[in-house]
């Protein structure tokens, strides 16, 4: 369960877990509706906020294993080195 921030996205990919998100800002919500596009995540709306859709969203990713398996999916994709010397060559950051 996590807000959407690019973070936390971040975070759930590299570690391989599916990810049931609400979105509180329009940049959150762009992340986790590409994380749904890729079948890996649920995205709750704002309207929908309520522990019985909490729940159910977080029961479907359990019983669904087609979410752990694209979560996976794009944790092979997943390359922190890259991140890091995009950010290097972007920002300065080492």
């Amino acid at each position: 369960m996590l807000y959407g921030g690019q973070g936390t996205v971040q975070t759930a990919i590299a570690s391989g877990t599916p990810i049931v998100g609400f979105a509180m800002q329009p940049e959150q919500q762009i992340n986790l509706d590409n994380v749904v596009m890729k079948g890996a995540g649920i995205r709750i709306p704002i309207n929908r906020w309520n522990a019985p859709k909490i729940q159910l969203a977080i029961r479907n990713i359990i019983k669904d294993t087609s979410y752990k398996e694209n979560i996976n999916t794009l944790k092979t994709c997943w390359n922190p080195q890259m991140v890091r010397k995009i950010q290097h060559l972007l920002y300065g950051i080492i």
